[in-house]
């Protein structure tokens, strides 16, 4: 119990210092869990939660354990579904970008104040406030998809901690794509354009980018027996090509991946045959 409050206050200290390291919280909590019964459970968790409090503050400390254990318990809830494993990332982030508004909507003085002090801070270390202003201007114009983003980072980094060795089957549902498709056609088709239509369309892309990174990643270290190499091209794709890759994802969901990998290496083996 007392290694779980340590360390689990550790990574939630981390992760507030470095974003990135917020997905390892929820995974470690979750992990953790079966061996800490239900009363030192709950005990620890309101441990962590005071020193959180004490240390910075009471609503970044709510905020923080929202998000954290709104993961662990929407985990718990899809986890016997049949539901694919990166559906369940999305479903999560959604829900998380929901609670997110809630926040944000209720505090607007003290996001608007940070903002402005933020702004301020950077121009005092010699940035131009030229810059500064197109930097947070971006950001209000993407913030839902900079938000989402992030949550998606959180959850995925949580679900590979726990699933890791079954990466190579997760999955992704075609019918995720019927949002894109509607929203491509109310701002291409019917010209209607805001920030709303725009972030939704960058969310949407996002998840079938990291399923096709992934499958194109398991496409490489079939041929090329490397995964060294293959994560460096892999890296190189999705960066430079985005939406190739979302097209590659969006193809690879709509077919079935184990059977498609089958009809290439037949026809490779047919054509050493015919070679022969």
């Amino acid at each position: 119990m007392v290694r779980f409050i340590i360390t689990k206050f550790i990574f939630i200290i981390l992760s507030m210092i470095f974003p990135a390291f917020g997905g390892v919280v929820p995974g470690y909590s979750i992990k953790n869990r079966n061996g800490i019964n239900k009363k030192n459970m709950i005990l620890s968790e309101i441990i962590i939660f005071a020193l959180v409090a004490l240390i910075f503050d009471l609503k970044i400390a709510i905020f923080v354990y929202s998000i954290f254990l709104s993961i662990e318990l929407l985990y718990y809830l899809l986890e016997k579904s049949k539901i694919k494993k990166i559906d369940k990332i999305i479903i999560i982030s959604f829900a998380l970008l929901g609670l997110l508004y809630i926040f944000f909507y209720f505090n607007q003085k003290d996001i608007i104040n940070a903002v402005e002090l933020a702004k301020k801070t950077y121009i005092s270390f010699g940035i131009s406030k030229v810059a500064v202003n197109e930097v947070f201007a971006y950001m209000s114009l993407y913030g839902f998809f900079i938000a989402y983003f992030y949550l998606f980072f959180v959850v995925f980094i949580t679900y590979y901690m726990l699933d890791y060795k079954e990466f190579k089957e997760w999955k992704i549902s075609y019918y995720i794509l019927l949002g894109y498709v509607v929203a491509f056609i109310i701002k291409y088709i019917f010209k209607v354009e805001n920030i709303y239509i725009n972030n939704f369309i960058m969310i949407i892309k996002l998840g079938y980018v990291i399923y096709g990174s992934k499958e194109i990643y398991y496409l490489l270290v079939e041929k090329l027996k490397s995964k060294i190499l293959s994560n460096l091209l892999v890296v190189m794709i999705t960066m430079f090509l985005y939406s190739i890759t979302f097209y590659i994802g969006g193809f690879f969901s709509l077919i079935d991946m184990d059977s498609f990998k089958k009809k290439i290496i037949n026809k490779k083996d047919n054509n050493k045959n015919k070679e022969k």
